[in-house]
């Protein structure tokens, strides 16, 4: 891979270091040394990445002979940084480090650490990017780093809770459990707001889908397939999420964080795809469109329980499904709840309802969204970057 030139290539490059992450991990968690051949192989990647062409993390790949394009391997780029100084220099050199990055890190950590004697639950249920993933401008190559899986599963090692990554991702064929780097055991991986999950035994389970909205999700989804090859979308299948098939929905990217893409021709790009929408789903009875104004999702709708009509699956579909699906017993043993936007509150909201003991941590400085939390449960806090609540999971079990 020294002569990494494609995208392709990069996204090669970036799988191939998960079991490598994976075995560092697994030494770090029983207390050994990790194999030098392991890190020798990070040490590698990260040259490599460091010498593409381009200035700072902003670099050049070809997304077809010939055809170059610019992509921010900032995440790629500094986790990396992150794991070698771990690795090559010691927890102590991290924590400095993540103090130079984040203002405020050490007294936000140690208050959060605090907390977490409070909000300890026998159930630990988190969103995964923005929350306890730093974020990353495309989501094939946002491979969880060693540090990062290191300080969750520990967490998930010393309290003895129950550890369940919740997110919107797919779940395979690029997704949740293709990105992370923790052993089997800590984590059950819970894909697609939570209609998709892979237990801790490995085993892939899924929320039931109508076979008639099973049906409209196919066609969907084969119409999107061909949109992007046309040579004014296909920016949208590398941009960003890209194009990701789920089980129950499908995203779409019209825009990334850096907002790559012109303001015009993402608008653009939205309108034609609730055109697209339209004319499959005429009379809305089997999606709902969800625009973030990054990614466009378009989920099958479920009946609403307890009222008339229609609505979106959510993440708080997702945990009810998982409670009795896993015997998490929220209702009796209560749960921490992690998240990082307004999609996240279901979460909550739920787990609250069913459990009054529920406590939060949300990572955000979003000020309407801090209240929407507070207002939510009592037991909440908010943080500032996903860095901070990693680091506090992981010092929690240095404090009790």
């Amino acid at each position: 891979m020294s002569s990494l030139k494609t995208l392709k290539d990069f996204d090669k490059l970036m799988h191939s270091a998960v079991p490598v992450k994976k075995r560092i991990v697994t030494a770090l968690l029983n207390r050994q040394k990790p194999a030098p051949a392991d890190t020798a192989v990070l040490q590698e990647h990260s040259r490599i990445l460091k010498a593409l062409p381009g200035r700072d993390t902003l670099k050049q790949l070809e997304l077809s002979p010939g055809k170059k394009t610019e992509i921010d391997l900032a995440y790629e780029i500094n986790e990396l940084d992150k794991d070698l100084i771990l690795l090559e220099q010691g927890r102590e050199a991290l924590l400095n480090h993540l103090a130079k990055l984040h203002p405020g890190f050490g007294e936000e950590t140690g208050r959060l650490t605090e907390k977490l004697k409070q909000f300890s639950r026998p159930n630990f249920i988190s969103d995964r990017d923005g929350t306890v993933n730093n974020y990353c401008t495309r989501y094939s190559s946002s491979v969880q780093s060693v540090y990062n899986a290191f300080f969750l599963a520990s967490y998930i090692k010393n309290s003895k809770s129950k550890g369940v990554i919740l997110t919107s991702a797919p779940l395979m064929n690029i997704g949740l459990a293709d990105i992370s780097v923790m052993p089997k055991g800590y984590f059950v991986f819970a894909g697609s707001k939570g209609r998709e999950y892979l237990t801790a035994a490995g085993d892939v389970c899924n929320f039931p889908i109508p076979a008639a909205k099973e049906d409209k999700l196919k066609e969907l989804n084969q119409v999107l397939s061909e949109l992007v090859k046309e040579e004014q979308y296909e920016k949208y299948a590398f941009t960003g999420s890209g194009l990701q098939f789920k089980f129950g929905q499908t995203t779409i990217t019209r825009q990334d964080i850096n907002k790559t893409i012109p303001s015009a021709d993402s608008e653009q790009f939205l309108h034609k795809l609730q055109q697209i929408v339209k004319e499959i789903d005429p009379e809305e009875q089997y999606f709902r469109i969800e625009d973030t104004g990054l990614d466009v999702e378009i989920i099958l709708t479920v009946d609403n329980q307890g009222s008339s009509g229609l609505k979106d699956f959510d993440k708080g579909d997702g945990v009810l499904f998982l409670d009795k699906e896993l015997e998490l017993d929220i209702k009796e043993q209560g749960s921490l709840i992690c998240g990082d936007t307004n999609s996240d509150l279901p979460m909550l909201q739920k787990c609250a309802q069913l459990n009054t003991q529920t406590a939060g941590v949300f990572v955000t400085t979003d000020e309407q969204l801090k209240a929407r939390v507070r207002n939510t449960a009592a037991d909440t806090v908010c943080v500032t970057t996903p860095d901070v609540l990693v680091t506090a999971l992981y010092q929690y079990n240095a404090a009790v």
